[in-house]
Formats: C-alpha cells, sequence, structure tokens
C-alpha cells in the first residue's frame, strides 16, 4: 500500500508544478531532451525493480498464502505482481523525472534521483516541501521497521550455522534484541 501512496504522490506532485518544471509539457520535452535512457539501462534497472518488489523473504509467506498451493499458481501471481510493480515503478520514474527536468540541469537531475526521489526539492508555492512527501518519508521508514523482524530469523539461523551451535534461550534473546533495535536505528538514522 505505501509503495502505491508514494508513487500517487511522485505522479500528485508532477501534476501540481511542485518540482521545478514550468509546466508538465515542459517537462516532458525537457525530460525527453535530457534522458539518457538506453536498453542497455532499461535493462539494468528492472533486475532492481523486481528484487525491491518480490525480495526473498516474502516469497515463502506469500506461498503459504495461496490457497492451492502449487508451482504454477505461485509463477502466475509472482509474474503478475512483479509486473504490475514494474508498471508502478516505471510510472514513478517517469513522473519523478518530468517533474524536475524542465529547470534542472543534468547533474542536478542525477544528484535529485541517485538516492531516494522522495528527498529531491518538492516545494509548495510557499517554499516549504509538500506534506504528502513527509508522509512518504515517514511512511517508509515505518515499513523498514515492521519489515526487520521478518529478516531476524534468517539472521538468527545464519548467526547459528557461522558458530555451528543453537542458540541458547539467553543468546536468542539478547541477538533477537540487538538485530531488530540495530535495524531500527539504522532505519531511523537514513
Amino acid at each position: 500500500m505505501l509503495s502505491l501512496y508514494v508513487v500517487l504522490v511522485i505522479m500528485c506532485e508532477c501534476f501540481m508544478l511542485r518540482g521545478t518544471s514550468k509546466s508538465l509539457a515542459a517537462g516532458f520535452k525537457a525530460g525527453h531532451e535530457k534522458a539518457q535512457l538506453s536498453l542497455s539501462g532499461i535493462a539494468s534497472s528492472l533486475p532492481l525493480i523486481i528484487f525491491s518488489y518480490m525480495y526473498q523473504i516474502n516469497i515463502p509467506q506469500i506461498y503459504q498464502e495461496l490457497e492451492v498451493k502449487s508451482l504454477g499458481n505461485a509463477k502466475k501471481l509472482l509474474f503478475t505482481g512483479t509486473s504490475m510493480a514494474a508498471v508502478v515503478y516505471i510510472c514513478a520514474g517517469i513522473f519523478g523525472y518530468v517533474t524536475f527536468a524542465d529547470g534542472s540541469t543534468v547533474k542536478q537531475l542525477d544528484s535529485y534521483f541517485s538516492d531516494n526521489v522522495l528527498a529531491a526539492p518538492y516545494q509548495m508555492p510557499d517554499g516549504t516541501t509538500p506534506i504528502p512527501i513527509y508522509i512518504a518519508l515517514f511512511g517508509m521508514m515505518i515499513v523498514v521497521v515492521f519489515a526487520a523482524p521478518f529478516c531476524v530469523l534468517p539472521t538468527k539461523d545464519s548467526i547459528e550455522e557461522v558458530r555451528n551451535k543453537k542458540l541458547s534461550n539467553t543468546e536468542n534473546i539478547v541477538v533477537t534484541f540487538l538485530v531488530c533495535w540495530l535495524t531500527c536505528g539504522i532505519s531511523c538514522g537514513f
């Protein structure tokens, strides 16, 4: 749900002209002129999109939720989900780029989109950052915080494999606590 919200925020900010583009048409025109699209670039970005949406930790849980558990159903679900995610992320990329293409240099565009599109300089007419951007950033932090516990069990399993020994009850509690708080601290810091 948050991914859809973020994409809708990016698209709405583009339509409301809260970037550097003077108009939607000017943004598309400048984006077309400045874009350095290539088949190689598109092909190299798709694995990132697929990984962002369908990363390994979710696959077993998704399979467990299927009413009819079969390889065919799992493949169909993964293909449909990945295709939808690719379309949604491509829309976010296009509209995010168009929002700033007019009125920005290629170097500025590269800096806006090198880390997080929500960190780009979206601005209201009075110069403040729109509230939906803050909500999207906060939501992303919450998703990371809530997703971290799903990584705890594989992390603990890896620690046990490296040690070649099961964790005791006390060690299990300590490791769980440390992993959760460490990931929470890292997510709040970024």
